[in-house]
């Protein structure tokens, strides 16, 4: 689509500055719409994870929730890939990075302990615990996201819910089912250390994210405190 733009831009000599700048920008809103065409041919497009992980692994001690965690890490990129367009199309084009006045309004949310949170965050935070909850739902999760946040914010569940809706990633979510899973993000408990628990960051980190659009995710699975497996993407 840039490239597409550029080459009208070549094409139209006398062009003004304003023009200029509105044909080189990126269309946005036409990749988040053939995202939403192509969402179901996304998500497990040609590999499953019995292709790329080796049998023994997946026969083995962990095995499924090593798959499990595999498979919601691919869910995770392509969501915060689709998040970042939908934060790029709300921002204001004169600033740099995903921040704008429209998109903070939006997207953005301040946590209990003072820090950002966005709404891709907070999405794929309900996503991969969804995951958890549905295969694991007694291995407690350790996470830093304030789980009860969409619970408090009506506006922010909707954005979370509409999100997952648009792309058909959970057809049938709520603003309820959303704060319901994200919540488990904080089931680690107090006291003695469980024998079992997840470790979870959605966004490393929220800066990076905004500032220029890279992140990484982890899912870290504990067992008598040390770590039996863990996935990066």
């Amino acid at each position: 689509g840039i490239a597409r733009r550029r080459s009208r831009l070549k094409a139209a000599p006398g062009t003004s500055v304003e023009e200029a700048k509105e044909m080189s920008q990126p269309d946005r809103k036409a990749a988040l719409d053939r995202s939403n065409q192509m969402a179901r041919r996304i998500l497990g497009a040609d590999k499953t994870v019995e292709d790329v992980v080796p049998a023994d692994l997946l026969k083995g001690d962990f095995g499924k929730e090593l798959k499990v965690a595999m498979e919601a890490m691919v869910e995770v990129l392509h969501m915060l890939c689709l998040g970042t367009l939908l934060l790029e199309e709300a921002k204001d084009k004169s600033t740099v990075g995903l921040h704008g006045f429209a998109l903070d309004a939006e997207y953005v949310r301040s946590a209990s302990d003072g820090t950002e949170t966005t709404m891709p965050s907070a999405a794929v935070t309900s996503y991969v615990m969804k995951q958890l909850l549905d295969h694991f739902p007694d291995i407690p999760v350790l996470s830093d996201e304030d789980g009860e946040l969409v619970s408090r914010d009506q506006k922010f569940a909707n954005s979370v819910t509409n999100f997952f809706t648009s792309f058909q990633l959970l057809p049938d979510a709520t603003p309820e089912s959303v704060a319901e899973w994200s919540k488990h993000c904080n089931s680690y408990p107090d006291g003695v250390p469980p024998n079992r628990y997840w470790v979870f960051t959605p966004i490393d980190s929220v800066k990076e994210f905004r500032d220029a659009k890279q992140f990484c995710s982890t899912l870290c699975l504990m067992q008598d405190g040390e770590p039996v497996l863990s996935v990066m993407g």
